[in-house]
């Protein structure tokens, strides 16, 4: 009558619903389907679907948890796998996160009376979790009755996961298919704070928004594609730094060759490995890394051939000249410098922070610093005048942070 067993309601409820919207999809009208749950063992709970659909052929029944994989049969007469392809690969992928495995039995043969399809799940029983009010599941699960599979999907796909741990990048994935979605969920949750847009305008406002470390879009999307959204975020200056990935099942030369005019970064075709993708997201932080490292730094900037590294050198080359032309001004701050920016402070913080890893009023405290090295080295004026001259009202606090930004006072600097 009932089964006490750790379990995660959200997997396993995506488990069961990828099960059945699979078998409806291949079942025809009048067809049967069966669920049947067991205890296999004393230590395995069993959870079997068997339809009498049209059956996976034994050519492609190797190949039902290959992620993005498609029958080639006619899906008009609904004879092949179908779908988006990601289906079973993300319940797969979902079983193994709970220690389990699932298993797929089929006869494609028109003549057999045991056409169709057979998966069953095994999850191995455990009960280390707290015990949890039996009536706590039954509201939980009634509060779930009255959502249909689509608004649980949208439920799941609109939020924010946050792992806990803020020292992870921000990740932006915009996909409007929730299966992909949870299947990139599976892949990315542990290296990087989630967050989830449905198509490309809301993908480009929450960009304007919250100005993720990096974004990973599809390309195929109603309203504004991948392709418009990858456009729109490298041309504004708020968000033009921002690294983008364009995952696609359009994998012709003539499309990626437009996904990267249009400023993509990285562009994947499905079906991608999920190593690929996570080397290719790691790529693109380091090179992040690399140009915080850059712009921290002070120095002259080099010259580059990358057309990116090009536009972020003239922004941070316009920030840093609009400092010194107010180098003496102690009242000027980043509420000035975003002004003189055209940008809105909010998305001027996020983009100096994104670019140098400094706050703005650090970053020009910096360039002031920088300058007075020029001032201590080519003047005659003294520790507390060169103060004076770069903005510090209190040469006491020059030097200290001074001392903080270069290890050396003023005053060895100047030997």
């Amino acid at each position: 009558e009932k089964l006490i067993m750790d379990y995660d309601p959200e997997k396993f409820l995506r488990i069961v619903s990828n099960l059945l919207s699979n078998a409806i999809k291949f079942t025809p009208q009048g067809g049967k389907i069966n669920i049947h749950a067991s205890l296999d063992t004393t230590s395995t709970f069993s959870l079997e679907v068997k339809d009498t659909g049209i059956g996976i052929s034994k050519e492609q029944l190797p190949y039902v948890f290959d992620r993005f994989y498609q029958g080639t049969h006619n899906q008009k007469s609904k004879e092949g796998i179908g779908g988006t392809g990601i289906g079973l690969a993300l319940t797969k992928e979902l079983i193994k996160l709970m220690n389990g495995q699932i298993i797929v039995e089929s006869s494609h043969e028109h003549s057999s009376p045991d056409r169709g399809t057979t998966i069953t799940i095994y999850l191995p029983i455990n009960r280390k979790a707290k015990l949890v009010k039996e009536e706590m599941l039954l509201s939980d699960q009634i509060v779930r009755s009255n959502k249909s599979p689509i608004a649980i999907s949208n439920e799941l796909q609109t939020k924010s996961i946050d792992n806990g741990d803020k020292t992870l990048p921000n990740l932006l994935i915009v996909e409007d298919n929730p299966d992909i979605v949870q299947y990139l969920i599976t892949c990315l949750q542990d290296q990087y704070q989630l967050s989830f847009a449905e198509n490309g305008q809301e993908g480009i406002d929450q960009a304007f928004e919250s100005c993720p470390d990096i974004i990973l879009s599809d390309v195929m999307m109603p309203g504004k594609d991948g392709f418009e959204l990858c456009q729109m975020l490298k041309l504004d200056q708020r968000t033009s730094h921002i690294p983008i990935v364009l995952l696609t099942a359009k994998a012709d030369i003539e499309s990626r060759i437009e996904g990267l005019e249009r400023g993509a970064d990285v562009y994947l075709a499905k079906p991608f490995n999920k190593k690929e993708l996570l080397v290719s997201l790691q790529k693109l932080i380091e090179i992040r890394r690399r140009l915080q490292k850059r712009y921290s730094s002070q120095e002259t900037l080099k010259p580059s051939n990358n057309p990116t590294i090009q536009i972020e050198d003239a922004f941070i080359q316009k920030v840093r000249e609009a400092v010194v032309q107010n180098i003496d001004n102690e009242n000027f701050g980043p509420n000035d410098l975003a002004k003189i920016m055209g940008m809105g402070r909010s998305s001027f913080f996020t983009k100096i922070k994104a670019l140098t890893d400094r706050s703005p009023a650090i970053f020009i405290r910096s360039i002031r610093l920088h300058y007075s090295k020029s001032l201590l080295k080519n003047t005659d004026l003294n520790i507390s005048q060169v103060a004076y001259e770069v903005g510090f009202v209190n040469p006491n606090y020059f030097s200290k942070c001074f001392s903080l930004e270069f290890g050396l006072s003023p005053k060895q600097f100047r030997g």
